[in-house]
């Protein structure tokens, strides 16, 4: 069986503040919406259930009772409750451009899992027996042969008795004997300037299948969303295209920018600006936090006119007969 605490990169005596730090991290690092990777999901779901090991261990086992009273079933019905049903939610919000510099206020809506209220998650009412699918154990196991040896693999809860591995007499019609139906949550949420592209977990607001232990995590993810014309990189920094009139590059100028965020920058720009060069603007790129920024990239690409008065066409036809003359040309 792997460590969890191997998996999280943590020492068996940290603190619950760093197993979550490390979680955040690599939640945030292997999520499917956000890494693509072939095998992003299953280290998420990796480390995420390394996660709920370590915050809700398993019980102890029970102990024999050899006046008689031992029930068969009972270890197998608290194995099957080794991992946590209260698993994590995730959910991305995302913003605008505008709104990646500003603090803005956000109203959240998700779904999560919560036990049904109507048979208090369990699932039925009235005598409890054994689901004969998977013998008390309320995982849904198939057995392979290799040679001589026999595997068991699991493929997940038992879809009998929900993973519990007992079944009620007369099941409950409210959840169809889940012991848990979906809900629609719905919370406003403050997301402070520099908060694109990381990860915030609020505690409880996961799902909340299992009522004797605490609810999972919301695992809320700041996204953005792109704007045509603007490209950014994970370092915070924007690249922007501005077509310039190629004689003005030659002889320079001076021209205004809509910013990203809104705003107005003014640039005053040297001679001699070539096809495709790059100007960088220091701190005014997307905010990392409160006070820190990338950059802004911006690429002079040259436009050449195509509504030229007379006046300007002879201008320019001296200018190469100039340029001829000099054997420049």
């Amino acid at each position: 069986m792997s460590d969890p605490y191997s998996i999280l990169g943590v020492a068996p005596n940290a603190t619950n503040d760093e197993v979550k730090s490390a979680y955040r991290k690599l939640a945030k690092k292997y999520h499917p919406d956000v890494n693509k990777d072939p095998g992003a999901e299953s280290k998420f779901k990796e480390v995420t259930k390394a996660y709920e090991d370590i915050l809700n261990p398993p019980p102890s086992p029970p102990q024999q009772d050899y006046s008689g009273g031992f029930d068969p079933w009972d270890f197998l019905r608290q194995q099957s409750h080794h991992r946590s049903l209260n698993t994590p939610v995730s959910i991305s919000v995302s913003l605008t451009m505008k709104e990646a510099f500003i603090e803005v206020i956000k109203t959240i809506n998700f779904t999560r899992s919560v036990f049904c209220q109507v048979c208090d998650g369990k699932g039925g009412i009235g005598p409890v027996n054994a689901c004969t699918k998977c013998m008390g154990s309320g995982q849904n196991k198939i057995t392979m042969q290799q040679g001589f040896f026999f595997f068991e693999q699991i493929l997940g809860p038992c879809q009998v008795c929900s993973g519990r591995g007992s079944v009620f007499t007369t099941p409950c019609n409210s959840c169809g004997s889940s012991g848990c139906k979906n809900k629609e949550e719905s919370f406003t949420m403050k997301i402070p300037k520099g908060s694109l592209f990381k990860t915030t977990m609020i505690n409880d607001l996961g799902n909340h299948i299992d009522k004797g232990q605490k609810p999972g995590a919301l695992i809320v993810e700041i996204n953005l969303i792109q704007e045509p014309g603007i490209n950014i990189d994970r370092e915070y920094n924007i690249y922007i295209d501005k077509h310039i009139d190629p004689i003005a590059a030659l002889t320079g100028f001076e021209t205004k920018l809509s910013h990203p965020d809104g705003t107005s920058l003014n640039l005053k720009l040297k001679n001699k600006i070539s096809n495709g060069y790059v100007h960088k603007v220091s701190k005014r790129g997307l905010p990392k936090s409160e006070s820190e920024y990338g950059d802004l990239n911006i690429r002079f690409l040259y436009n050449i006119p195509e509504d030229l008065s007379e006046e300007e066409i002879k201008m320019l036809e001296s200018y190469v007969e100039s340029r001829r003359k000099r054997e420049l040309l």
